[in-house]
């Protein structure tokens, strides 16, 4: 009813009023507008879901995707490329506690249009979800490629989040966040068409200064020193309450100057 009163006020009384036609008869306008406002009264008194793009859910093993239901079509081949992806994650980690982690997919303007100038796709620790900005690229294989890297990458945030009980970058720095999660991304992409094995490399600027790149170099480094396994030491400690610097040097014998140090002259 407030609406109805609103639409009354918004639009002015000429809409109502009445004009005589060329015979010298009365008629009145705005029958049709009437029927308009109406329709669109009913419209905003009607179910959000009712008017918003219908949208379609699907369970794929640890994944709940929420997609529009014209992308169909690409969220098909997303959840065949992503089986055994879970898996590999839980392998490295341990077990993700949480029954399932939502995916939504989401036509690339309207990501742009609700999240600004947020990456192509980002994990939201507030929600426990992972938003992808969809993008129709060709051939396929650059969409899937892009797609698969881009889950695998937020799911490793939603790991470390679920393990620690802390958001990301709050139980640790930005290096280390985005370097596993980078990390991993290459280790387990299935369908790459080239190399994604990371190259030792020296790490000459601080390790915040290129978080994807310098972070996925130190996570190498650490991995190679003491084994992927350590990563889910480290998770525990930090559940545990120990804070990342401490729980970092009990894992691997060596504070984070150190690691740098050791980078730099790798």
């Amino acid at each position: 009813m407030r609406l109805l009163i609103q639409l009354g006020i918004l639009f002015p009384k000429w809409v109502f009023q009445q004009q005589r036609d060329k015979s010298g008869r009365t008629r009145k306008r705005g029958h049709s507008t009437i029927i308009l406002l109406l329709g669109v009264a009913m419209a905003g008194l009607m179910p959000p879901n009712l008017v918003a793009a219908q949208q379609e859910s699907r369970e794929m093993g640890r994944f709940l995707f929420i997609y529009n239901a014209q992308d169909r079509e690409p969220v098909d081949r997303l959840a065949k490329l992503l089986d055994g992806v879970f898996s590999d994650l839980e392998g490295a980690f341990g077990p993700f506690p949480w029954p399932n982690l939502p995916v939504y997919l989401h036509p690339y303007a309207e990501y742009r249009s609700q999240f600004g100038n947020a990456r192509d796709a980002h994990y939201t620790p507030q929600e426990r979800a992972i938003h992808i900005g969809y993008v129709a690229m060709t051939p396929r294989s650059a969409t899937d490629l892009r797609m698969e890297a881009y889950v695998i990458h937020e799911a490793t945030h939603a790991f470390q989040h679920a393990l620690t009980g802390l958001a990301p970058y709050a139980g640790s720095p930005n290096w280390f966040a985005e370097g596993l999660a980078r990390y991993c991304e290459r280790r387990f992409v299935r369908n790459s068409p080239f190399p994604t094995a990371i190259a030792p490399q020296r790490v000459l600027s601080p390790l915040d200064a290129n978080p994807y790149e310098n972070g996925a170099q130190a996570i190498d480094y650490l991995i190679g020193r003491a084994g992927i396994g350590s990563i889910a030491q480290l998770f525990e400690r930090i559940a545990n309450g120990v804070l990342f610097a401490p729980a970092f040097t009990q894992t691997y014998g060596l504070t984070i100057p150190e690691l740098q140090a050791a980078l730099r002259n790798r």
